[in-house]
């Protein structure tokens, strides 16, 4: 099955018209082939670069380079928003982003909560085989391709859920927030917390979402760290190069960890 047809199995065919009144060459997607596309962290890469063309040409359905405003979000009648009633907690004004950040806490104990359930049932022990050994997977019978789509799946709708609350926070959404960058930060998160552990995943996202703010407030202590354009480093730098200190670390500390086979 090529690409396209995948695509549309997932219900995206629809918007095939539309890409292609935006000047999307539809036919580029339809090129590709699932053998193209084998390993899964390759194709999560190149659909990063597709994806952000998508948000860039087709202006009709996000805005193009400029991108479009998040309409306000309302549960129950409940504003997550500055737009609704007023709310005081012992004497504390709860505003937008303090209405977001707790419906964020909720949503994650929610995500976990899931996660934990699904590892915990035969279709997660059916994903962490295919994690351990494809080769082994397939000997047990399980589809090891339909794996790979369905964690493919399992991890868009945790991306969609938290890019829609990027958008209620940020209260504007652009197409350049979604770069290659923000991949390789997922890629830390994910290594750093520990493949396959939840609470790392979260601790994992905890860290590489702190560390910036954390090191611009203690900038004038650090000698390393100053403002932009002062000819030191900044903290977003400073950020990178202690994530792929981090993330070399750990790599090697996992190749080493290895055991060895002896012939």
């Amino acid at each position: 099955m090529n690409i396209a047809g995948w695509l549309r199995e997932l219900g995206l065919g629809q918007y095939e018209p539309a890409f292609r009144e935006n000047d999307i060459d539809f036919d580029v997607i339809r090129s590709l082939t699932a053998e193209d596309l084998k390993d899964l962290g390759i194709a999560s890469i190149g659909l990063v670069f597709l994806g952000q063309h998508i948000l860039l040409n087709a202006t009709g359905i996000t805005g193009g380079f400029n991108g479009r405003d998040a309409s306000p979000f309302a549960l129950g009648g409940f504003a997550f928003s500055d737009d609704g009633p007023a709310l005081e907690l012992l004497g504390v004004p709860f505003g937008q982003l303090e209405r977001l950040w707790y419906l964020g806490l909720v949503l994650v104990i929610g995500a976990a909560w899931l996660a934990r359930n699904m590892i915990a049932g035969r279709p997660g022990r059916a994903l962490e085989t295919v994690r351990d050994s494809e080769l082994a997977a397939a000997a047990m019978g399980i589809d090891v391709r339909r794996a790979k789509a369905a964690a493919f799946c399992v991890s868009s709708m945790y991306a969609g859920l938290a890019g829609a609350l990027f958008a209620l926070a940020y209260g504007r959404i652009v197409p350049d927030s979604f770069g290659l960058v923000l991949s390789i930060e997922f890629l830390v998160m994910v290594v750093l917390g520990g493949a396959g552990s939840i609470g790392g995943a979260i601790a994992g996202a905890f860290f590489v979402a702190a560390l910036p703010p954390v090191l611009d407030h203690y900038s004038d202590l650090l000698p390393f760290v100053g403002e932009p354009g002062s000819g030191a480093l900044g903290p977003a730098q400073v950020s990178q190069l202690i994530f792929g200190a981090a993330l070399v670390a750990v790599l090697i500390h996992r190749s080493a960890s290895r055991p060895t086979s002896s012939v």
